[in-house]
This record gives C-alpha cells, sequence and structure tokens, in this order.
C-alpha cells in the first residue's frame, strides 16, 4: 500500500512538473498570452508568472489545447480583460474562436500552438508587450533540485498530493500510475483548483513563502483539504472545473489573510499572517477554519436553497 502511494505521488508530481510526462493519455492544456495593449507597465493588472511579476496587463488570450503526446487540436480560444487594476480582477472569459485545428507535436515532446485574436479587442497601439504562460498554474513554481528558484518547496506539493491520494478527491478518481486516463484525471482537478487559487488570490500568487502564506508548506496543504472538500461537491455530476472552484473560494477569500492583516479564527484565536508556520498544528488551524467557513458559506446554503427548491422542510440539527 505504502509503494503504490508513493508510486502514485511520483506520477502525480512529475506530470505537475512536466506537463506531458503522462504522454499516453489525452490531456487538457491552457496556454495564455498577457497582453499590455498600451505597452504601459502602469496600467492595466498585475499577473504572477513563474517568472515573476507581469505588470500593465490590459487582456488574457487563452488558447485550449487537448493533446496526447502525439497529436493534439486546440479546442477554443477566449479571452479576459481586467476589469480592476487595484484588485487585480479579470472577468469572464469571452469567447474569440471555437478552435478545431491541430497543433503539431515535435520529437520532443514539445507543443507547436497557432492562435489569433482580432485586432479589434486589442486596440490600435503599434506596439504591444506580452508574456507567454504554460498550462499548469503550479509549473516552474515548485522548487527541485533543477528549479531551485521555485518559491513552493516541493515537499509540501508532496504533502498536498499524499492527503488527497489518501482520502480526498485523487483517491475518489482511483489515480494509478499505469493507469494514464486517471493520471489525466487528477490532474486536470489539480490544475483547475491551483488555476482558480491563483485567480482568487493573485496578490498572494507567486510570492515567496516569506511574503505569502500562500505559497508557504501551511497554506498549499490546507488549501489541498479544501480543495477535496469543493471537488466532492461536484463529482457526483463531473470533474470539478476551474468554474466551479473559482464560485466556491470567493466566498471564503475575504476571510485568508496571505500576505498581510490577521486571521481571525475565533474570538480568542488571532494570529499575524506571517506568524503561521508549517506546522501539524497550524496547519491543522487553518485548514479547520477553511472547511468549517467553506460549509458554513457554501455548502449549508446550497443545502438550504435545494431543500427549498424540493419543497421540503429542513432538517434541525
Amino acid at each position: 500500500m505504502i509503494a503504490s502511494c508513493a508510486r502514485r505521488v511520483a506520477a502525480l508530481f512529475a506530470a505537475l512538473l512536466f506537463p506531458l510526462s503522462a504522454a499516453a493519455a489525452t490531456q487538457n492544456f491552457d496556454f495564455r498570452v498577457l497582453i499590455d495593449t498600451d505597452n504601459d507597465a502602469t496600467t492595466g493588472c498585475t499577473v504572477a508568472t513563474a517568472t515573476g511579476l507581469f505588470k500593465g496587463v490590459e487582456q488574457i488570450l487563452i488558447t485550449r489545447v487537448s493533446a496526447n503526446g502525439t497529436t493534439g487540436t486546440v479546442t477554443g480560444v477566449t479571452r479576459q480583460i481586467c476589469t480592476d487594476p487595484i484588485a487585480n480582477a479579470f472577468s469572464a472569459e469571452l469567447p474569440v474562436d471555437g478552435g478545431g485545428w491541430p497543433i503539431t507535436m515535435t520529437p520532443g515532446g514539445s507543443m507547436l500552438v497557432e492562435t489569433h485574436i482580432p485586432n479589434a479587442v486589442v486596440g490600435s497601439s503599434p506596439r504591444y508587450r506580452l508574456n507567454f504562460t504554460v498550462d499548469s498554474p503550479l509549473y516552474r513554481l515548485i522548487q527541485t533540485p533543477t528549479n531551485p528558484d521555485g518559491t513552493i518547496k516541493d515537499n509540501s506539493i508532496l504533502k498536498m498530493l499524499e492527503n488527497s491520494l489518501a482520502d480526498g478527491i485523487l483517491r475518489q478518481l482511483h489515480v494509478e500510475p499505469e493507469d494514464d486516463e486517471s493520471i489525466a484525471a487528477g490532474l486536470d482537478v489539480l490544475k483547475n483548483f491551483w488555476r482558480a487559487v491563483e485567480e482568487t488570490f493573485p496578490t498572494a500568487w507567486g510570492l515567496k513563502p516569506e511574503a505569502s502564506r500562500l505559497m508557504h508548506g501551511v497554506g498549499v496543504v490546507s488549501m489541498g483539504f479544501l480543495m477535496d472538500a469543493i471537488a466532492e461537491r461536484y463529482l457526483r455530476e463531473a470533474l470539478p472545473t476551474r468554474e466551479h472552484f473559482l464560485a466556491d473560494l470567493a466566498p471564503l477569500a475575504e476571510l485568508c489573510h496571505w500576505t498581510s492583516g490577521y486571521w481571525q479564527f475565533g474570538v480568542n484565536a488571532v494570529r499575524k499572517w506571517n506568524e503561521l508556520q508549517n506546522t501539524a498544528k497550524d496547519t491543522r488551524l487553518v485548514t479547520n477554519h477553511l472547511l468549517y467557513e467553506y460549509r458554513r458559506r457554501v455548502l449549508e446554503p446550497a443545502s438550504a436553497e435545494a431543500a427549498l427548491q424540493r419543497r421540503l422542510p429542513l432538517s434541525v440539527s
């Protein structure tokens, strides 16, 4: 059992580091182009990337690809508009193209992807600044011997994966290293969740752990438990999407103090953001707080609404 769990963790970890490592299975990828349409870093939103903050983003072009290591197809192109530069908030995705054209796979496993955006929606500036990001929101952010500049310790990611494989969404998906389809499904959930986390907490994303507890072990592991709770809500119908995670994370955003302020864990339990440490006690404290508030703010209202729709009386506990 221990060896099997170790192999499953290793398979998922490798796939997060190297997006095409599960090459035999069909995987979905998002390629993002960050566009500074007026060539001015002082306007627009700021987006965290694996190489640092990219300022001045007015739009994000998103190209979705389905690939299996030998062939692939563009399945759609959308864009997002910076709607609040102060909060670094973007609009919902707007359609650009339905896709349908093939991509080129190189012998080394790289993907050559063609995409486009109409001139009419990016303005008339003679020069744009561009930044390109790859599919996984965790790509190049995980610190390993071959990526020493990563912001998240590999042990934090490994612990998050181990917990989910033991008693979370990855266990429910029956993820096995020899089963390419289960690895692909697990990766979809992980990428959808952490992309939603990145969009929910843009100012805390991509920073060093000492500047953001979201990138710290206590944040990564506790958010992993929240991922499992949210995913369980939707799994009976389908794999949870980025939109599912975004909707359920939104009511919790104001409670999280990753980079400043104080966490309110109770009347006599207040902790400054940078006092939280990567210990079992602090991880349990943050995890229990997030799960309690998730039940109170999301699950219980949803149950009440469902009961109302069924015209059934609510049970009183």
